[in-house]
């Protein structure tokens, strides 16, 4: 099985931050925010060593480019495989 060099871009990082911040200041509700951005980041790290496993999407041109996504709670994390460097993003 192919391991990969999991990368989140500074985009990604801050969506996250942006929903943290909305979940423990606007909702109140810290312990849930923070759940959370594990979560996130825990099916991230998993994308280290499953990230073939997750076919590309339907959706056109983004399936035929490569994009591929994961559900996480109500949201979907979208990432590349990038085969020769042995990359996700």
């Amino acid at each position: 099985m192919d391991t990969y060099d999991v990368k989140i871009t500074k985009q990604a990082e801050q969506a996250m931050q942006d929903i943290a911040t909305y979940i423990s200041e606007d909702l109140m509700n810290y312990r849930s925010a923070e759940d959370l951005v594990n979560t996130f980041l825990s099916e991230i790290d998993t994308r280290s060593y499953r990230a073939s496993a997750v076919q590309t999407i339907p959706e056109q041109p983004w399936g035929d480019a490569g994009f591929r996504r994961i559900s996480v709670n109500n949201f979907y994390i979208y990432f590349i495989i990038d085969e020769k460097h042995k990359s996700a993003c």
